[in-house]
């Protein structure tokens, strides 16, 4: 248990600067929309410094900024949405902390409580009002297509003609089509999203326990995050979809929604299996003593460029258990 009488007389010496930083860094990430994944950390930070009530007051400010700005800036409510979300998810972290889970059920329990209440919104207000959604995403596209019409004579201009540039700019040009394979890849999309946002912002408020008195007695670290193991019986269901997938045309007449169906299934299960990989990747650059900034590169590199990679050496981590091979040595052994 954490001695709330110390905390308190500690967080009684920090000042205001600081909680002013981290709401307008908050507010600033949200509005760039490059760094909005980030938003919760700065906000579960304010929850582990600064508690519930002054945190909470902050974030209806920031609300409210945001709701404004998002308006002025984007024209739209998009930027309020996003930062309220990360509201939810950093106060979701913070209890976590406080209360001395286990981070890895945290991941998990909040990844699926979130999972779950946009599928719940989505599908309320889908009933409530008719929602045609695929309608309206090809509305928006039409948008979109209108402008690479204008541009594609540029585009070709400039020695763009591959058959891959061109099956693109197709595809992009006809609307329905593209708000069909939009929404065929939303679902398995949506969920790796949330798990990755939560997955990361993990990460970060962790290894900020040398910085908060209130992690100085929680017993986890970022090493609990990257000793994260897919329980092994979740490795034939994986199986089990991978075969449908492949030779579902064999078993059903509509192989095409199989084949939708399967690869979703088997992204959501993927996202589980690079959380395995990335810790695995970790302990390999611990074991070669890689550090400093190349080390940052290297890993920033790998998740934009090597994340299938990662997710393979997750899921063959089950029969090969690569970390006994990142043990050194001694001279007489």
């Amino acid at each position: 248990m954490l001695d709330e009488q110390n905390i308190n007389n500690k967080l009684a010496n920090v000042g205001t600067s600081k909680l002013i930083l981290l709401s307008v860094s908050s507010i600033v990430l949200c509005l760039s929309f490059v760094l909005t994944l980030l938003i919760p950390y700065p906000l579960a930070l304010m929850f582990l410094i600064f508690g519930r009530v002054k945190s909470f007051l902050v974030i209806a400010l920031g609300l409210v900024a945001t709701f404004y700005l998002g308006n002025y800036f984007y024209s739209g409510s998009v930027a309020a949405v996003a930062y309220g979300a990360s509201a939810l998810s950093a106060y979701l972290i913070f209890e976590v902390v406080s209360r001395g889970l286990n981070p890895i059920r945290g991941l998990i329990g909040i990844g699926f409580l979130f999972v779950s209440a946009l599928a719940l919104l989505i599908a309320l207000y889908g009933s409530t009002i008719k929602w045609e959604f695929r309608k309206d995403l090809a509305n928006q596209v039409k948008v979109v297509s209108t402008q690479i019409e204008k541009n594609k004579k540029e585009y070709f201009k400039n020695g763009n003609t591959s058959s891959e540039n061109s099956e693109i700019l197709e595809i992009a040009s006809n609307p329905d089509l593209l708000a069909g394979e939009i929404l065929k890849n939303l679902p398995s999309r949506l969920f790796m999203g949330i798990f990755f946002w939560l997955w990361v912002n993990f990460i970060l408020v962790l290894r900020s326990s040398r910085l908060l008195f209130r992690l100085k007695n929680y017993r986890f670290n970022e090493t609990a995050i990257f000793r994260f193991k897919v329980p092994e019986f979740i490795v034939w269901p994986f199986i089990l979809i991978l075969s449908i997938t492949i030779f579902g045309d064999k078993i059903v007449d509509n192989k095409e929604w199989v084949e939708v169906v399967g690869r979703s299934l088997l992204e959501c299960l993927s996202v589980f299996y690079f959380f395995q990989g990335f810790g695995i990747y970790v302990s390999f650059l611990d074991f070669i003593q890689m550090t400093g900034i190349f080390r940052s590169i290297l890993i920033v590199f790998t998740l934009f460029t090597g994340s299938w990679f990662i997710a393979g050496i997750g899921l063959f981590d089950l029969w090969i258990n690569f970390r006994k091979y990142f043990v050194k040595k001694t001279k007489n052994g």
